[in-house]
């Protein structure tokens, strides 16, 4: 009786380690610049680009803290970075689009009429995240060149 248990254990064991390697059924979701994708675009500039759109979090595991509270960006805002993030060229391929469900089609960033911002270099390094990171990431820096490989160029 007891082996049989052992097997038992053994086997939901392997099940539970399976479900978190990749062949397994446990994904996390993919940080949000992970979602965006634009042909000879590093991911570095893809952060730049979702930052001076105006999307404030880069991924869902690296919250923005602010004088100790959690910031969190409203969906009318988000979806108009979405929006201008479409309009500059980038394809999103993640699950969730921008204006997709029912629940959005009343906000106005999804309105025909919405005024999408422009990219902004400014709003970039201005960003809750530029600042809670203490412009000590690539993606907060003013001035820094990305090659299409990703690599920086001098």
């Amino acid at each position: 009786m007891t082996k049989r248990c052992l097997s038992i254990v053994i086997l939901l064991g392997a099940l539970c380690i399976e479900g978190c390697t990749p062949l397994g059924g446990f994904k996390p979701p993919p940080s949000e610049f992970e979602n965006w994708t634009k042909s000879r675009t590093s991911v570095l500039e893809v952060k730049k680009a979702l930052l001076e759109c105006g999307v404030i979090v880069l991924s869902h595991y690296q919250p923005i803290i602010v004088e100790g509270k959690a910031i969190r960006q409203d969906q009318n805002s988000y979806l108009l970075g979405h929006r201008c993030m479409l309009s500059n060229g980038f394809e999103y391929i993640g699950e969730f689009g921008a204006c997709k469900y029912k629940l959005d089609q009343s906000l106005s960033a999804c309105q025909p009429d919405a005024i999408v911002p422009a990219r902004s270099v400014e709003r970039r390094l201005n960003s809750y995240y530029c600042k809670g990171n203490g412009k000590s990431t690539p993606e907060c820096q003013p001035h820094r060149q990305d090659s299409p490989n990703g690599k920086p160029t001098n």
